[in-house]
């Protein structure tokens, strides 16, 4: 049905968003570990 494909879309969304914000996260704590 068109709800269960939209929610689909919006959990892909969702978990793209985590992975970038884990990334940038991730990136965040290795250059103040560097630093």
């Amino acid at each position: 049905s068109l709800t269960e494909i939209n929610n689909e879309d919006e959990l892909s969304l969702q978990h793209e968003a985590r992975i970038k914000e884990s990334s940038i996260y991730l990136n965040e704590q290795h250059c103040s570990a560097t630093s």
